[in-house]
């Protein structure tokens, strides 16, 4: 992994002009490690080899998508960096696959047609995101709350927050 002020990215996206796009918005930006990949084992080599410091993916890629790559990133035993950053860019901006790429474990989502300024925000963003990572049955990725609520007054957000992660009989009757 580089530094944050020179960071290494990996742009995967099996449409040449939009890694042709993303790469010449980066480099304008004064990011110049930028390598891509036209598919997912071809990125799956790349972080193996590399360590980047994000991986800007699409979502609607054949034949594996961008969430089948996140959640291979994330939960196979092969992966090469489970806490690897990713964004994902995308033309479909429903809520559903939004709530989706949240829930595959990426940390943040891109909507299409991108802005060089909607780019390299998120790009910011992502760099110097450090939340940590949470591992459960159904999730493994960035914790999803970004903080506490403006309007929060209590210490805790979750009825069992303040209990001790391994009271299971306390969690049991909660």
């Amino acid at each position: 992994m580089s530094s944050i002020s020179h960071p290494q990215i990996v742009i995967l996206d099996d449409n040449r002009q939009t890694r042709f796009l993303v790469r010449s918005i980066l480099r304008a930006a004064g990011i110049h490690d930028c390598y891509e990949s036209g598919s997912a084992n071809e990125a799956l080599d790349l972080i193996r080899i590399m360590t980047p410091d994000l991986v800007i993916t699409d979502l609607a890629m054949g034949p594996v998508s961008g969430l089948t790559f996140t959640e291979t990133v994330r939960r196979s035993p092969a992966s090469p960096n489970p806490y690897q950053r990713i964004l994902l860019m995308t033309g479909y901006s429903d809520h559903a696959r939004v709530a989706a790429a949240r829930d595959a474990g990426v940390h943040g989502v891109l909507a299409k047609p991108i802005s060089a300024r909607s780019l390299l925000e998120k790009v910011h963003l992502i760099l110097r995101d450090d939340r940590p990572f949470v591992r459960c049955a159904e999730y493994f990725g960035p914790d999803r709350r970004h903080g506490a609520p403006k309007r929060f007054e209590g210490p805790f957000r979750r009825r069992t927050d303040h209990l001790d992660r391994f009271d299971l009989d306390a969690l049991a009757t909660a």
